[in-house]
């Protein structure tokens, strides 16, 4: 189910509990002026802060015994530019 939401302006504040490596919480930061995410897992926050950082991060996917894939996760480009703005 999606929602649209319309703001006269632009919420001030969210909280991501239990954010993993952000995805939620980028799409937040579209919304809201500030994004706050926690995680108890130190690698989820350090890849979200990587993400954050520098807009992507790849790694590797073991398909099958040798079969590796090299994948790469990004965040929308004007997700990124609004942040820390």
């Amino acid at each position: 189910m999606f929602m649209i939401v319309r703001f006269v302006q632009k919420p001030q504040r969210a909280l991501d509990i239990g954010c993993g490596v952000g995805r939620a919480s980028f799409e937040l930061a579209r919304l809201f002026t500030e994004v706050v995410g926690i995680d108890y897992c130190k690698s989820f926050v350090d890849t979200c802060d990587v993400l954050r950082d520098k807009g992507h991060l790849g790694y590797t996917v073991t398909r099958q015994g040798d079969i590796v894939n090299e994948l790469h996760a990004t965040v929308d480009p004007t997700i990124v530019s609004q942040i820390g703005s």
